[in-house]
Protein backbone atom coordinates (compact mmCIF):
# COMPACT_ATOMS: atom_id res chain seq x y z
CA UNK A 1 0.00 0.00 0.00
CA UNK A 2 0.97 3.63 -0.47
CA UNK A 3 0.54 6.33 2.18
CA UNK A 4 0.23 10.09 1.86
CA UNK A 5 0.06 12.26 5.00
CA UNK A 6 -1.28 15.80 5.09
CA UNK A 7 -3.81 18.19 6.63
CA UNK A 8 -7.30 16.68 6.87
CA UNK A 9 -8.84 18.99 4.24
CA UNK A 10 -6.17 18.06 1.67
CA UNK A 11 -6.46 14.35 2.35
CA UNK A 12 -10.26 14.47 2.08
CA UNK A 13 -9.98 16.34 -1.21
CA UNK A 14 -7.62 13.66 -2.53
CA UNK A 15 -9.99 10.88 -1.46
CA UNK A 16 -13.34 12.33 -2.54
CA UNK A 17 -12.16 14.12 -5.72
CA UNK A 18 -9.00 12.21 -6.64
CA UNK A 19 -7.21 15.57 -6.61
CA UNK A 20 -3.40 15.52 -6.54
CA UNK A 21 -0.65 18.06 -6.99
CA UNK A 22 2.51 17.12 -8.87
CA UNK A 23 5.11 19.48 -7.40
CA UNK A 24 8.01 20.79 -9.45
CA UNK A 25 11.55 19.54 -8.87
CA UNK A 26 12.54 23.16 -8.34
CA UNK A 27 9.94 23.45 -5.61
CA UNK A 28 11.42 20.52 -3.70
CA UNK A 29 14.79 22.30 -3.71
CA UNK A 30 13.22 25.20 -1.83
CA UNK A 31 10.41 23.58 0.21
CA UNK A 32 9.99 25.12 3.68
CA UNK A 33 10.06 21.79 5.55
CA UNK A 34 13.79 21.25 6.13
CA UNK A 35 13.34 17.51 6.57
CA UNK A 36 12.00 17.20 3.01
CA UNK A 37 14.03 19.92 1.31
CA UNK A 38 16.67 18.55 -1.06
CA UNK A 39 18.90 21.15 -2.69
CA UNK A 40 20.08 18.48 -5.14
CA UNK A 41 16.55 17.54 -6.26
CA UNK A 42 16.35 17.43 -10.04
CA UNK A 43 20.06 18.11 -10.48
CA UNK A 44 22.26 15.38 -11.88
CA UNK A 45 25.58 16.56 -10.46
CA UNK A 46 28.45 14.33 -11.48
CA UNK A 47 32.06 14.81 -10.41
CA UNK A 48 34.83 13.02 -12.25
CA UNK A 49 38.40 12.30 -11.16
CA UNK A 50 41.37 11.93 -13.50
CA UNK A 51 43.11 8.56 -13.69
CA UNK A 52 46.49 7.64 -15.15
CA UNK A 53 44.81 5.53 -17.81
CA UNK A 54 45.13 6.99 -21.31
CA UNK A 55 42.24 7.14 -23.78
CA UNK A 56 42.17 7.25 -27.58
CA UNK A 57 41.16 10.92 -27.46
CA UNK A 58 43.94 13.38 -28.28
CA UNK A 59 43.92 16.54 -26.19
CA UNK A 60 44.86 20.13 -27.16
CA UNK A 61 48.46 19.41 -26.22
CA UNK A 62 48.63 16.59 -28.79
CA UNK A 63 48.80 13.88 -26.11
CA UNK A 64 46.22 11.20 -25.23
CA UNK A 65 43.74 12.43 -22.64
CA UNK A 66 43.40 10.63 -19.32
CA UNK A 67 40.28 8.64 -18.49
CA UNK A 68 37.76 10.19 -16.08
CA UNK A 69 35.94 8.09 -13.49
CA UNK A 70 32.83 9.16 -11.54
CA UNK A 71 33.26 9.97 -7.87
CA UNK A 72 31.16 11.52 -5.11
CA UNK A 73 34.07 13.67 -3.88
CA UNK A 74 33.55 17.36 -4.55
CA UNK A 75 36.91 18.82 -3.54
CA UNK A 76 39.21 17.26 -6.13
CA UNK A 77 41.79 19.57 -7.66
CA UNK A 78 41.72 17.65 -10.92
CA UNK A 79 38.71 16.43 -12.81
CA UNK A 80 35.42 18.00 -13.83
CA UNK A 81 31.89 18.49 -12.53
CA UNK A 82 28.89 18.18 -14.83
CA UNK A 83 25.52 19.59 -13.72
CA UNK A 84 22.41 18.48 -15.60
CA UNK A 85 18.94 19.72 -14.67
CA UNK A 86 15.78 17.91 -15.69
CA UNK A 87 12.26 19.17 -16.13
CA UNK A 88 9.69 17.09 -14.22
CA UNK A 89 6.87 17.19 -11.72
CA UNK A 90 6.56 14.57 -9.00
CA UNK A 91 3.86 13.13 -6.77
CA UNK A 92 5.30 11.46 -3.65
CA UNK A 93 3.94 8.69 -1.44
CA UNK A 94 5.43 6.48 1.24
CA UNK A 95 5.74 2.85 0.17
CA UNK A 96 4.46 1.00 3.23
CA UNK A 97 5.41 -2.38 1.74
CA UNK A 98 9.04 -1.84 2.61
CA UNK A 99 9.23 0.10 5.89
CA UNK A 100 11.71 -1.58 8.20
CA UNK A 101 11.24 0.84 11.12
CA UNK A 102 7.57 1.92 11.50
CA UNK A 103 8.30 3.91 14.67
CA UNK A 104 10.88 6.07 12.88
CA UNK A 105 8.48 6.68 10.01
CA UNK A 106 5.52 7.49 12.28
CA UNK A 107 7.55 10.03 14.24
CA UNK A 108 8.47 11.85 11.02
CA UNK A 109 5.04 11.53 9.37
CA UNK A 110 3.43 13.70 12.04
CA UNK A 111 5.36 16.69 10.69
CA UNK A 112 3.26 16.68 7.52
CA UNK A 113 -0.32 16.60 8.82
CA UNK A 114 -2.96 14.87 10.89
CA UNK A 115 -4.63 12.58 8.32
CA UNK A 116 -3.53 9.81 5.96
CA UNK A 117 -4.62 8.63 2.53
CA UNK A 118 -4.05 4.88 2.18
CA UNK A 119 -3.88 3.56 -1.40
CA UNK A 120 -4.86 -0.10 -1.11
CA UNK A 121 -5.00 -1.03 -4.81
CA UNK A 122 -1.83 0.46 -6.30
CA UNK A 123 -2.27 -1.03 -9.78
CA UNK A 124 -5.78 0.37 -10.16
CA UNK A 125 -4.68 3.74 -8.79
CA UNK A 126 -1.81 4.03 -11.29
CA UNK A 127 -4.09 2.92 -14.14
CA UNK A 128 -6.60 5.65 -13.36
CA UNK A 129 -3.83 8.20 -12.88
CA UNK A 130 -2.40 7.40 -16.31
CA UNK A 131 -5.83 7.75 -17.89
CA UNK A 132 -6.36 11.18 -16.37
CA UNK A 133 -2.85 12.26 -17.33
CA UNK A 134 -3.65 11.56 -21.00
CA UNK A 135 -6.38 14.21 -20.77
CA UNK A 136 -4.02 16.61 -18.99
CA UNK A 137 -1.30 16.02 -21.61
CA UNK A 138 -3.64 16.83 -24.49
CA UNK A 139 -4.65 20.18 -23.01
CA UNK A 140 -1.20 21.03 -21.61
CA UNK A 141 0.68 20.23 -24.81
CA UNK A 142 -1.73 22.30 -26.88
CA UNK A 143 -1.01 25.42 -24.80
CA UNK A 144 2.64 25.06 -23.76
CA UNK A 145 5.93 25.11 -25.62
CA UNK A 146 7.47 22.44 -23.33
CA UNK A 147 5.53 19.22 -23.92
CA UNK A 148 4.73 16.46 -21.41
CA UNK A 149 6.32 13.29 -22.75
CA UNK A 150 5.84 10.47 -20.22
CA UNK A 151 4.74 9.22 -16.81
CA UNK A 152 6.98 6.88 -14.84
CA UNK A 153 6.58 5.28 -11.40
CA UNK A 154 9.02 3.56 -9.08
CA UNK A 155 10.39 3.24 -5.57
CA UNK A 156 13.22 5.56 -4.63
CA UNK A 157 16.60 3.96 -3.93
CA UNK A 158 18.83 5.50 -1.26
CA UNK A 159 22.64 5.60 -1.22
CA UNK A 160 25.31 6.71 1.23
CA UNK A 161 27.13 9.93 0.35
CA UNK A 162 30.23 8.08 -0.87
CA UNK A 163 28.09 6.01 -3.28
CA UNK A 164 25.53 8.61 -4.34
CA UNK A 165 27.57 10.35 -7.02
CA UNK A 166 28.77 7.04 -8.45
CA UNK A 167 25.19 5.77 -8.69
CA UNK A 168 24.07 8.93 -10.51
CA UNK A 169 26.86 8.43 -13.05
CA UNK A 170 24.96 5.41 -14.41
CA UNK A 171 22.35 7.76 -15.91
CA UNK A 172 22.79 9.82 -19.05
CA UNK A 173 21.45 13.32 -19.63
CA UNK A 174 18.30 12.03 -21.37
CA UNK A 175 17.27 9.60 -18.62
CA UNK A 176 14.78 11.08 -16.14
CA UNK A 177 14.90 7.92 -14.01
CA UNK A 178 17.74 9.31 -11.93
CA UNK A 179 15.06 11.14 -9.89
CA UNK A 180 14.49 7.76 -8.20
CA UNK A 181 17.97 8.00 -6.63
CA UNK A 182 18.39 9.98 -3.39
CA UNK A 183 20.83 10.35 -0.53
CA UNK A 184 20.58 8.00 2.44
CA UNK A 185 19.56 10.75 4.87
CA UNK A 186 16.13 10.79 3.18
CA UNK A 187 15.61 7.02 3.52
CA UNK A 188 13.04 7.21 6.39
CA UNK A 189 10.61 8.67 3.82
CA UNK A 190 10.71 5.36 1.88
CA UNK A 191 9.33 7.17 -1.16
CA UNK A 192 7.35 5.87 -4.07
CA UNK A 193 7.36 8.50 -6.82
CA UNK A 194 5.10 9.14 -9.77
CA UNK A 195 6.94 11.42 -12.20
CA UNK A 196 5.71 13.52 -15.13
CA UNK A 197 8.54 14.00 -17.61
CA UNK A 198 8.87 16.59 -20.39
CA UNK A 199 10.53 16.74 -23.78
CA UNK A 200 12.81 19.61 -22.75
CA UNK A 201 14.94 19.70 -19.61
CA UNK A 202 14.28 23.25 -18.45
CA UNK A 203 12.80 23.32 -14.95
CA UNK A 204 9.01 23.38 -14.69
CA UNK A 205 8.26 26.05 -12.10
CA UNK A 206 4.52 25.41 -11.90
CA UNK A 207 2.70 22.53 -10.24
CA UNK A 208 0.46 20.19 -12.24
CA UNK A 209 -2.99 19.51 -10.70
CA UNK A 210 -5.14 16.54 -11.70
CA UNK A 211 -8.56 15.34 -10.52
CA UNK A 212 -9.64 11.80 -11.38
CA UNK A 213 -12.77 11.33 -9.25
CA UNK A 214 -13.48 9.53 -5.99
CA UNK A 215 -10.99 6.90 -4.82
CA UNK A 216 -13.63 4.96 -2.91
CA UNK A 217 -12.93 1.24 -3.25
CA UNK A 218 -9.21 1.59 -3.88
CA UNK A 219 -8.25 3.85 -0.96
CA UNK A 220 -9.14 4.82 2.62
CA UNK A 221 -8.59 7.88 4.83
CA UNK A 222 -7.73 7.65 8.53
CA UNK A 223 -6.45 9.94 11.30
CA UNK A 224 -2.69 9.70 11.65
CA UNK A 225 -3.00 8.32 15.17
CA UNK A 226 -4.62 5.21 13.63
CA UNK A 227 -1.73 4.62 11.23
CA UNK A 228 0.13 2.40 13.69
CA UNK A 229 -2.81 -0.02 13.58
CA UNK A 230 -2.40 -0.28 9.80
CA UNK A 231 1.25 -1.30 10.17
CA UNK A 232 0.30 -3.85 12.85
CA UNK A 233 -2.32 -5.47 10.60
CA UNK A 234 -0.05 -5.58 7.55
CA UNK A 235 2.90 -7.00 9.49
Amino acid sequence: MLIKVGPKKWIEKSFFEGSFKFGSLLGYQEIENEGSRDELEGTLSLTFALTNEETNIIGPDGKPMKRLIPTSQKNLRTGATLNIQHNANILCFTDARNISNPDEYLNKAGEFGDYCLIIKNIDQFIKRLRGELLNVMENYNRNNEIKISNLCCNRVQYFADDKYGIELSKYNSNDINYVFVKREKFSPENEYRIVIGYEKKEFAEEDVIISMGSLEGIADIIPIDKLRDVFTVNN
